[in-house]
């Protein structure tokens, strides 16, 4: 057909005509930016008016820019040498202009020569849009802020030491008040000033050593997490319409009854060190999702209406179990780990669907056919856990091992642990793989569509299961010699940035994602010759963190070069031919 034929045919084909506002309306409802782009190319009018109705979703984009004493922005993005593709380069930065929940970080200089003598970091997990670093002699700085740009709802301060200037404390709450757009405040030092009842999550910084007193709390408050130096807190403190309360690991004050009110529905590291028949008085009625952590349970509890928790892991607590109708995921640790503790399977509710044991329980009866997700990082499958008679049908297994000569245990997502789980061996296991490829020869794993192993699991792709869909080596970072192991079946392949060694991809593979933690870098095949390129591509350093973002469309035989331009170590992926 002609190309002037195929634009005949475009103008009257009723999908390609659709007005703009309705497309802008479909691509708001896709998730991922790299099939927002391929959207865009599905024909000649949407790309040409891509401007017209695509945004990309900023949920995975940051500003990554500096804010100066005046609030003036210093866009690293602007300035890094990003190599974005121009087609779409004014949409990126267009999708980031109007972002309404970017992220504000202040943070110390510790390059300066005034630094303090320590510095919090906070979660890796925390990615923010916007950074400041203010030092000890450069505090004040805070003070010329008027308030924070209208777009940032989340400001954390874990890694600013200043609990002692109270100027800059209370100069930093009036811009509190002064920006109702900032509703989580992260690192909080005093509460000697009232906070803004915008704020719905606060959490506080390891120097935050106040008492807590009645009132102390802004008015709507819905979420609370706790440092380890927090005082004890008494009843009535908590105010009324809270849902969600975190002790904080280390917590180690006494929750008496009336500490937590009755609005709170997630409650994460409660703790007790003298077990009583009062146990249940302490608990909100309407509680969802509780997580208990002692020096020798952790245990989360979903829908729980009331319950009796013994500090030791002893069988008749899971006995009480079965009282909780709408409990649905239990995840419990018990130490000392080297002290086997026994784990009835029979004693658990029909509602569990996720069961998470993270110590080396003996584990007893047969696994209810509820369950949908089994997590095990130490204890092991014993005869009595699939018996033949039942059908079970797992979303996720994450194991060290996996059972032998089951075919009545069906796996959606296999998920293995590298783990010492021979540590404690037993003669009542169950017979367990030594290799991802004798549980695929066994048909354990002949139903999986998402595999994540090492490298060093397989030898050859004839090992790999033809139902695999996702083949996630996203774990392997080992030299291993060039190897020709992944099937025509597999469509996405997940890889670490940090493994250099060949791998060849068969041209069947339509995603390529390159993992490092929570950043990555999106590859997809546009055609037989073409990929389109989306996501970070410099990755973390020990001294730096590269902050470019990359949209690129570039040729098969140019896979690699770009990918060693844009990255500090190379990866090579060889395409093996029809």
């Amino acid at each position: 057909m002609s190309q002037d034929n195929k634009d005949n045919e475009n103008r009257i084909n009723k999908i390609v005509q659709l007005p703009f506002i309705l497309l802008g309306s479909i691509v708001n409802n896709i998730n991922d930016n790299i099939d927002k782009i391929c959207f865009s190319l599905v024909c000649k009018r949407w790309y040409d008016n891509r401007s017209q109705f695509l945004l990309f979703n900023t949920k995975t984009l940051r500003f990554r820019a500096k804010l100066t004493d005046g609030n003036e922005v210093i866009s690293d993005d602007e300035n890094s040498g990003s190599n974005q593709s121009a087609s779409f380069n004014s949409i990126y930065h267009k999708s980031l202009k109007i972002k309404s929940d970017a992220k504000l970080k202040i943070s110390s200089n510790i390059g300066e020569g005034n630094s303090f003598n320590a510095v919090t970091i906070c979660p890796t997990s925390c990615e923010y849009d916007f950074f400041m670093t203010v030092g000890k002699i450069h505090i004040a700085s805070i003070v010329k802020f008027q308030s924070f740009l209208p777009n940032i709802t989340y400001v954390n301060m874990c890694e600013v030491y200043m609990p002692n200037n109270m100027n800059v404390n209370k100069h930093l709450y009036e811009v509190l008040w002064s920006s109702p757009n900032v509703t989580e405040f992260h690192g909080c030092q005093t509460l000697k000033f009232k906070l803004p009842p915008t704020i719905k999550v606060l959490s506080f910084s390891e120097y935050f050593k106040e008492e807590f007193t009645i009132g102390c709390f802004p008015p709507g408050i819905e979420e609370i997490i706790l440092s380890y130096q927090c005082k004890i807190i008494k009843p009535g403190i908590l105010p009324e319409g809270l849902k969600r309360l975190d002790f904080g690991r280390s917590y180690q004050h006494p929750i008496g009854v009336g500490v937590i009110p009755s609005s709170v529905t997630h409650l994460t590291n409660f703790r007790f060190s003298d077990i009583d028949d009062n146990v249940e008085d302490r608990l909100p009625s309407n509680l969802e999702s509780l997580h208990i952590h002692s020096s020798s349970l952790k245990i989360y509890l979903s829908g729980y209406r009331f319950g009796i928790v013994s500090a030791l892991w002893n069988q008749q607590f899971l006995k009480s179990l079965t009282k909780l109708t709408t409990l649905s995921t239990l995840d419990p640790e018990s130490y000392p780990r080297s002290a086997q503790k026994i784990f009835d399977l029979s004693e658990l509710p029909p509602s569990i669907t996720y069961l998470s044991i993270n110590s080396n329980f003996k584990i007893v009866s047969a696994m209810p056919s509820s369950i949908k997700y089994l997590h095990l990082y130490q204890s092991k499958f014993n005869n009595e856990m699939f018996p033949d008679t039942t059908q079970y049908h797992l979303e996720e297994l994450k194991s060290g091992s996996v059972p032998m000569n089951k075919p009545n245990v069906k796996v959606n997502r296999f998920v293995k642990l590298y783990d010492e789980v021979e540590k404690y061996p037993s003669k009542t296991t169950l017979p367990t793989l030594q290799t991802v490829e004798d549980a695929i020869k066994s048909q354990t794993l002949a139903h999986t569509q998402y595999l994540n192993v090492a490298i060093s699991d397989f030898v050859g792709q004839a090992t790999i299961p033809r139902a695999i869909d996702i083949l996630d080596f996203s774990g392997s970072v080992r030299n291993v010699d060039s190897i020709d192991l992944v099937p025509r079946t597999v469509r996405t392949l997940i890889i670490n940035y940090r493994l250099v060694n060949p791998t060849h991809i068969p041209p069947n593979i339509t995603n390529i994602i390159i993992q490092d933690n929570e950043k990555s870098c999106h590859i997809r095949r546009l055609d037989t010759n073409y990929f389109l390129m989306f996501g970070w591509t410099n990755f973390i350093s020990l001294m730096k963190e590269d902050t470019r973002h990359n949209i690129i469309i570039f040729h098969q035989d140019k896979f690699n070069e770009v990918l060693s331009k844009s990255r500090s170590s190379k990866l090579l992926l060889n395409f093996s031919k029809e």
